[in-house]
């Protein structure tokens, strides 16, 4: 249930819907960040958002970027493995210094310093990488404090969201406001 005093059943996607103003801008922002060019493939940054939201025990974006990973073809269980893992071991090791400078600048972000940013670099990744990193963190971090601010549960909503992430991106659920751009 939902903090909402009038809307205790409501989801992530019905205080989407009921807000079109805030959501447009911010799918097209969401979309354009986890579907369009990056040094980063789609799941890749799927896999990124869902440790982010691990991170912050937000069930409801870590279940639905979760499906959205495993939908996109990463293997069942890899997140639970990333968030087990206080080495990252199991991460790929190009994507360890990612998880790294997630962790720190999701948990205390004034702790991140120029090392954690060379090791992405160092590991091969160029600046866009960097910035892309940053950006991504930054909106699983917005999102669970939204999820997480309203009471919004782990429902069947998020497994039904991050199947559509999966197949059809963010885009769609612009599509379903009904307030004209």
């Amino acid at each position: 249930m939902s903090y909402l005093p009038t809307k205790p059943n409501h989801s992530l996607i019905h205080v989407l819907l009921d807000h079109p103003s805030l959501t447009r801008p911010l799918i097209e922002y969401t979309e354009a960040l986890m579907r369009g060019p990056s040094p980063f493939s789609s799941t890749e940054r799927e896999t990124l958002f869902a440790y982010v939201s691990g991170l912050n025990q937000c069930d409801f974006c870590r279940v639905s970027h979760t499906i959205c990973v495993e939908e996109l073809g990463a293997p069942k269980g890899q997140i639970d493995a990333l968030l087990g893992d206080p080495t990252l071991a199991t991460a790929p090791p190009k994507m360890a210094p990612v998880f790294r400078y997630a962790k720190k600048l999701t948990e205390v972000s004034k702790s991140v310093t120029k090392a954690d940013t060379d090791a992405i670099l160092d590991a091969g990744w160029d600046e866009t990488a960097l910035v892309y990193t940053a950006f991504v963190v930054g909106i699983a971090n917005m999102y669970n404090r939204v999820v997480a601010g309203l009471g919004i549960p782990a429902d069947r909503v998020a497994e039904t969201g991050g199947k559509m992430m999966a197949r059809d991106g963010y885009a769609p659920i612009n599509q379903q406001l009904k307030i004209d751009a």
